[in-house]
């Protein structure tokens, strides 16, 4: 009888490690699945945009919504003055997509070299409109597709959010109503094949 018990006190314990060690692998292949598919690098400036048109083309979308919160992400490389880069996450809720297809809630990040100082947009509550890349499939991830493409709204008032030049300037200036109508029209000339993304910046290649 205390034979039998010891047998199956083995097994019992047997079973648990199994179990443990294959949540342990699952989850650890879920994290390095994710940091892989997002990759090291920092935001590249791929792209100028000299009209919506070219920014719709280029973004796999272009949202509106509210930012609920942020914070801070992976961090590549060492932490020192030499090397190491940081990231910023920012959860969004989705209000209206503009082009083509998102989830309700989003997460975007953004690395501390394209960020800059520019973290009022990121703050929770803001309004934004967003172009976006995807940048990883499982969890969803998203970027800004170049530091054009953030824009901030407060009322009818628009304003860049990271980059401060005659494009951006220039979309800002007509408000948040026509914003967007200027927006969905942009997005049906790049449906029909209107309009097409510029070509990438010298020394550049495409994004995969």
């Amino acid at each position: 009888m205390r034979l039998v018990l010891q047998i199956a006190i083995g097994f019992a314990v047997l079973a648990i490690l199994v179990t443990t060690t294959g949540a342990l692998q699952l989850q650890q292949a879920s994290t390095d699945g994710r940091q892989g598919a997002v990759g090291p690098h920092h935001m590249r400036e791929l792209y100028t945009f000299a009209s919506l048109g070219q920014m719709v083309a280029a973004s796999d979308a272009v949202v509106l919504g509210t930012v609920t919160k942020s914070y801070a992400g992976r961090q590549v490389g060492d932490d020192d003055d030499t090397g190491g880069l940081s990231f910023t996450e920012i959860a969004v809720d989705v209000e209206r997509v503009l082009h083509g297809t998102v989830a309700l809630t989003i997460t975007l990040e953004i690395d501390e070299v394209s960020m800059g100082k520019n973290d009022a947009w990121t703050v929770p509550g803001a309004s934004v409109l967003l172009a976006l890349t995807q940048i990883a499939d499982s969890p969803a991830m998203y970027r800004p597709t170049n530091t054009q493409s953030v824009f901030v709204m407060k009322g009818d008032m628009v304003t860049p959010g990271l980059s401060n030049d005659e494009f951006t300037n220039t979309v800002a200036v007509v408000g948040r109503a026509a914003l967007l109508v200027d927006v969905e029209d942009a997005a049906a000339s790049v449906s029909d094949g209107t309009v097409t993304a510029p070509p990438t910046n010298q020394g550049r290649s495409d994004p995969e």
